[in-house]
C-alpha cells in the first residue's frame, strides 16, 4: 500500500475523471462491474443477484484471484487501453504513472516494480476495473455460448414434465364429456353416455362424436366414476368435476416444466477484485466452468485463481458469501397466497406453490461478530463488552457515537435483507450493551444502575421498548437550552432505514441498464466539492481535536515542525469576562481547550520572549464554526453567524434538536 503525496493524488483525480468519461459507458452497457464507479456501490450488486431474474439459479461460484493487485502485468494493461484509447501522450504518460517508485523503509533504498497496479493511488481501483473489463467480456460471452449449445435452442414456451402432460389430458377429456351432457342433458343421456364409453377413443373420433375431438384414459374416468353403476347423470356429472379437481391439486404440486430439460441461466457480477456467478446448471457443468476460468485468468491476464478460495456452493444447502452478505435461496418451493373470484362472484385466498426457488440475501453472520469483535464491541463469543477509552467522553457524546454505528449497520442491510428485524437483533443487542456498558465504567456502577440513571420518562417511553436518554443543559447569554440524547432501538433504527427506500430506485435502474435503456443519475455526491472557490468559502476550524498537528503553524503558516501552544490560563477564566472580539478564546473556555499550533521555530521565540509578530489574539480567524455534535461556538460571533447563513455553513440551535428553556434565574444577593 503505497500513500501518495497531495499533488500526485490531484493529477491521480484528473486521470479517473478521464478514465471515467470514456469508459462508463463501456461499463453500463456491459451491468456487471459496480465496484469503484461512480453512482455504483454494494447493493447494486445485492439487487442483481436477488432480483426476479435470479430465481431458480441455486449453484455459486465465489470468485477469489491471488494478489489481485500485485500482479497486474502491466503490458497488457497498456494494451488493454489502447483498444479504446488512440492518444498516444496520454497512454505514454499513464505508463511513467504505473512505474513508479516508492521507499522501502525496511530494506532503506527505493524499489520499482515491474508489475502490478499501486494501490492507495485514487485512479488504482477505477484501472482494475479497465483490466479487469477483458475478463467480464470473457464471462459473459463465454458463458452465453455455451449455455446456448447446452440448451440446444429449445421450443418457446416451457416443457412440462410427462406425468403433468397426461393429467391434463385427463382434464380435455373430462372437460369434453362435461359439455357433451349439458347439451344432451334429457332422460335417455345416461344410457347413451353409456354406449358411447364402451367405444374407443379412436372410434369416437372416426365417427365425430365429442366434435371429432381425441379423448384420452377413458377405461380410467369410466372405472373413477362407476358409469356402470350409476343411475343418476347428476351423479356423473358431480363424480367427474371432484376428478378434475383432483388432478388439478396433483399438477400444483408439480414442476412446471421438465427438471431435466430447464433452460441454462447465469448471472454475474463483480466488485473489484471479488465477484459471483449464480447459475442453474449442474455441478458438473459448474466445474467445468470454474476450469475455464482458471485458464483463461492464466493465459490472457497473468493472473491465477485460487482454487482454495474459489467456492462452489450449494446455496439450496449453505449460502454463498459476498460483500458482507450470505446469498441464499430455499431448500423447497414456498406455498404462496392468491385471491381470485369464485362463481358467484366471492372473493377467496388460494394456496399454490410458488414458481421457483427465489434467491435473497441475510447479513454475513460471522463477518459482523469478527468485525464487531475486532473494534472492541464484543468478544469472540459475541458477548458485548465495554469500550474503554469512550468513558473519558462525554455521556451523550458515548450515546452519539454509539447511535452512529447502530444507524451505519441498519442502513447497510435493512432493504436488501430477508426479516431485518430478526436478522439484525442480534448486533443491535451487542452496540447497545456495549453502549450501556460503557457508560457504567465510566460512572463506576452496573447496568441496571444506568438504565435507572438514564431511565426515559413514561410520556416519551415506547411500549415493549428499553432504552436510556441523556440530556444536557447549557446557557448562552443568560438563555437556557436543553436537548436530549436517546439510544436508539433497533425499530427506531429500522425505521428511519427504510424510509429511505433506497431498494425500488436501485431496482429500476439495474432493469433499465438491462433493457439498454439510457440512465440520469441523481446528484448524490453532495460533499464534494464542485466551486473554484472553495478556499474562500472555508469559514471553520476543527476545534475538538485535543492536539491539531494536521493545522499549520498560526504565525508563519508552516506545516513542518508544529507544536501546540497554551494559552496561559484560558481554562480557568470566566466566560462571561472574555471580550466578545475573542471568539476563539471564548471557544476554548467553553471546550477546556487551551492550545494553539505554532512550529517549533515560532514556538521557542514565544518562550524566550523574542516574539515580535503580531499579538497572538489577533492572528487567530474570528470566524469558527463545529458542525458536529455541540454547537455552541457557532453561536459566539453572530456577525459571523448572520454572514454565514446564505452559505448553510450552520444551523441554528433549534434545528439542532436544541429546546429553549426560558431565561436563567437572577439570584438576589445582599448588597
Amino acid at each position: 500500500m503505497t500513500i501518495p503525496p497531495f499533488m500526485d493524488k490531484i493529477v491521480q483525480e484528473a486521470i479517473t475523471m478521464i478514465l471515467t468519461a470514456i469508459y462508463e459507458p463501456y461499463f453500463e452497457s456491459l451491468n456487471c462491474s459496480l465496484g469503484f464507479r461512480p453512482n455504483k456501490g454494494v447493493h447494486d450488486a445485492i439487487i442483481a443477484l436477488t432480483g426476479a431474474n435470479a430465481i431458480g439459479l441455486n449453484m455459486a461460484i465465489e470468485g477469489d484471484i491471488k494478489s489481485a493487485y500485485d500482479k497486474v502485468n502491466r503490458k497488457k494493461f497498456i494494451e488493454v487501453l489502447g483498444r479504446r484509447i488512440q492518444d498516444r501522450k496520454f497512454i505514454t504518460f499513464l505508463e511513467k504513472r504505473l512505474n513508479y517508485e516508492f521507499y522501502d523503509s525496511k530494506e532503506n533504498k527505493y524499489i520499482r516494480e515491474k508489475e502490478g497496479l499501486p494501490q492507495g493511488g485514487i485512479d488504482s481501483p477505477y484501472m482494475w476495473n479497465i483490466y479487469m473489463s477483458i475478463f467480464d467480456e470473457y464471462i459473459i460471452n463465454h458463458l452465453e455460448h455455451k449455455f446456448d449449445k447446452l440448451n440446444n435452442k429449445p421450443a418457446k414456451g416451457n416443457i412440462a414434465p410427462k406425468q403433468r402432460r397426461s393429467n391434463d389430458k385427463k382434464r380435455t377429456t373430462i372437460k369434453k364429456i362435461l359439455e357433451w351432457i349439458n347439451n344432451n342433458n334429457d332422460e335417455s343421456t345416461l344410457s347413451r353416455l353409456k354406449e358411447l364409453m364402451k367405444k374407443s377413443a379412436k372410434t369416437l373420433k372416426e365417427e365425430n362424436h365429442f366434435q371429432g375431438e381425441p379423448l384420452y384414459a377413458l377405461k380410467d374416468i369410466t372405472k373413477t366414476i362407476n358409469l356402470g353403476k350409476e343411475k343418476d347423470i347428476k351423479q356423473i356429472k358431480i363424480n367427474l368435476i371432484e376428478i378434475n379437481r383432483k388432478i388439478l391439486h396433483k399438477n400444483l404440486k408439480m414442476e412446471s416444466r421438465d427438471p431435466n430439460r430447464l433452460k441454462l441461466r447465469f448471472i454475474y457480477i463483480r466488485y473489484a477484485d471479488d465477484w459471483i456467478i449464480l447459475s442453474n446448471a449442474k455441478l458438473e457443468i459448474i466445474n467445468q466452468i470454474k476450469e475455464d476460468i482458471k485458464i483463461f485468468l492464466k493465459e490472457k491476464l497473468d493472473a491465477e485463481l485460487s482454487t482454495e478460495k474459489t467456492l462452489i456452493t450449494d446455496i439450496k444447502e449453505k449460502p454463498a458469501h459476498f460483500l458482507g452478505f450470505e446469498i441464499r435461496t430455499y431448500k423447497s418451493k414456498k406455498i404462496g397466497r392468491y385471491t381470485k373470484k369464485s362463481h358467484q362472484g366471492k372473493q377467496i385466498t388460494i394456496k399454490a406453490i410458488t414458481a421457483g426457488y427465489k434467491v435473497f440475501a441475510t447479513p454475513d453472520r460471522q463477518r459482523q461478530i469478527n468485525r464487531l469483535h475486532m473494534k472492541g464491541y464484543c468478544d469472540n463469543q459475541g458477548f458485548p463488552r465495554e469500550i474503554g477509552f469512550l468513558a473519558y467522553l462525554d455521556d451523550f457524546i458515548i450515546i452519539e457515537r454509539f447511535n452512529s454505528v447502530i444507524r451505519g449497520v441498519v442502513n447497510y442491510y435493512a432493504e436488501f435483507i430477508k426479516n431485518p428485524k430478526t436478522n439484525l437483533s442480534r448486533w443491535i443487542y451487542i452496540l447497545r450493551y456495549s453502549c450501556i456498558k460503557t457508560l457504567a465504567q465510566k460512572h463506576k456502577s452496573s447496568v441496571r444502575e444506568i438504565f435507572k440513571k438514564y431511565k426515559v420518562p413514561k410520556e416519551l417511553k415506547k411500549p415493549g421498548e428499553n432504552t436510556i436518554m441523556a440530556k444536557v443543559k447549557n446557557i448562552i447569554n443568560e438563555e437556557i437550552y436543553e436537548k436530549t440524547w436517546t439510544l436508539l432501538t433497533l425499530k427506531d433504527a429500522l425505521q428511519a432505514a427504510l424510509r429511505l427506500k433506497r431498494k425500488p430506485y436501485l431496482n429500476d435502474i439495474y432493469w433499465k441498464l438491462k433493457n439498454k435503456e439510457i440512465i440520469t443519475y441523481e446528484a448524490t455526491d453532495k460533499h464534494r466539492i464542485t466551486n473554484d472557490n472553495f478556499y474562500e468559502k472555508l469559514v471553520w476550524i476543527n476545534i475538538r481535536t485535543q492536539a491539531s498537528f494536521d493545522l499549520p503553524c498560526f504565525s508563519c503558516g508552516s506545516l513542518e515542525n508544529v507544536e501546540m501552544h497554551h494559552v496561559n490560563h484560558v481554562r480557568k477564566q470566566n466566560y462571561k469576562l472574555i471580550d466578545n472580539e475573542k471568539t476563539w478564546l471564548q471557544a476554548m473556555s467553553l471546550r477546556n481547550r487551551n492550545q494553539v499550533p505554532y512550529c517549533r521555530e515560532c514556538h521557542n521565540r514565544i518562550h524566550s520572549g523574542n516574539y515580535g509578530g503580531e499579538k497572538i489574539s489577533l492572528q487567530i480567524p474570528k470566524k469558527i464554526y463545529d458542525n458536529r455534535i455541540v454547537t455552541i461556538e457557532s453561536h459566539l460571533n453572530k456577525s459571523a453567524l448572520d454572514k454565514t447563513k446564505k452559505l448553510n455553513y450552520n444551523k441554528t440551535l433549534e434545528e439542532k434538536g436544541w429546546q429553549y428553556k426560558g431565561k436563567k434565574r437572577q439570584r438576589n444577593r445582599p448588597t
